[in-house]
């Protein structure tokens, strides 16, 4: 059982505060694109995490993430890079 109800404002706000120019999930899709459609995914959002509060369980998906490894330049540390 929720104690608060997820606010399609909150989650709308949320989607369009989503970092540009980073990289996509594990869906494949880009923060951009998150953000553009903020106001038409915000309400299938709140439905489905709703209706996983209430069951109180998630799809094993929800835990998913990509790590990939960043080979670092062999010269960063003469050159102070430090971008990864």
């Amino acid at each position: 059982m929720i104690s608060t109800e997820i606010s399609l404002k909150d989650v709308q706000n949320a989607l369009k505060k989503l970092k540009p120019n980073t990289s996509p999930g594990p869906d494949g899709l880009s923060p951009e694109l998150w953000s553009y459609f903020a106001n038409s995914l915000a309400p299938i959002i709140v439905r489905l995490i709703t209706a996983a509060l209430e069951a109180n369980t998630f799809p094993r998906s929800v835990y998913k993430a990509i790590i990939r490894l960043i080979e670092k330049k062999k010269d960063a540390e003469k050159t102070g890079d430090r971008s990864v």
